[in-house]
């Protein structure tokens, strides 16, 4: 007996090889169709001209949360041109992130209106050793001759060297 594949057999007897389903925006708008179309996609930003982004869906399997990677239009197939964060604001892809891309402010309220943060959500951006010192640094100095307020957690940071 010759088994025969579903494809094959609306090939047969259908007068056409694809089927086109038209849904209206308003209702595309209000499910979760229009996530599972677009994720994993490269798509413009609407807001911010020659910005592209991806929003990848969360894999638990692989230990990996829902993340956005944002770079210039030009550079998506470039990863070391790209910046991109997970749902909990951390850096995805630590060793291809680029610190150093034009326009990181722009990336960042790409990324959060993608990953539907709020429009002062931190996202993470320092690395490496001597850039976290000069954060650190940076934060001590200006909190000099300051005292926190008296229901707040203290926590101190101990740097190498």
């Amino acid at each position: 007996m010759t088994r025969t594949s579903l494809n094959e057999i609306l090939l047969d007897v259908l007068p056409f090889s694809y089927i086109v389903i038209q849904i209206p925006e308003a209702i595309l708008a209000r499910s979760e169709i229009a996530s599972a179309l677009t994720e994993s996609r490269w798509l413009d930003s609407k807001v911010h001209r020659g910005w592209s982004y991806r929003i990848n869906p969360s894999r638990p399997e692989f230990g990996r949360m829902r993340n956005v990677h944002v770079s210039r239009s030009e550079h998506t197939r470039a990863k070391n041109k790209q910046v991109s964060w997970n749902q909990d604001q951390s850096r995805h892809n630590r060793k291809t992130f680029d610190e150093r891309i034009r326009g990181m402010e722009t990336a960042k309220a790409i990324a959060r209106a993608a990953l539907g943060l709020p429009a002062d959500a931190i996202l993470e951006v320092v690395a490496g050793p001597e850039r976290r010192r000069r954060f650190l640094k940076e934060i001590r100095d200006s909190a000099e001759g300051s005292s926190p307020p008296s229901d707040a957690v203290v926590l101190r940071v101990r740097t190498a060297g």
